[in-house]
């Protein structure tokens, strides 16, 4: 039996503790010292738009950002950022 619902994702899936998920940059941030420091080879200053990141297995409830669009799907993902950085 699953857990108590954490999130819809954009492609309409319920993610639950412990499912899958791709999330899909919607501005350009920078990379933080913390996620560099889990990466062997050099990782550039800047991560840009429509960079898709997953897939991530939910562990506990992920705190959800404007500046990220979530998916259930890879191939969901991959046509809206395809679609994104057209715009």
């Amino acid at each position: 039996m699953k857990t108590e619902k954490i999130f819809t994702t954009a492609d309409g899936v319920d993610i639950y503790k412990g499912d899958k998920y791709f999330t899909v940059n919607l501005v350009e941030h920078d990379i933080s010292d913390k996620i560099r420091s889990m990466f062997k080879h050099k990782l550039p200053d800047k991560q840009p738009a429509g960079t898709i990141a997953g897939p991530y297995i939910n562990r506990k409830a992920h705190e959800q950002t404007d500046s990220l669009k979530y998916f259930a799907y890879r191939e969901n993902a991959v046509k809206f950022a395809e679609e994104l950085l057209q715009k």
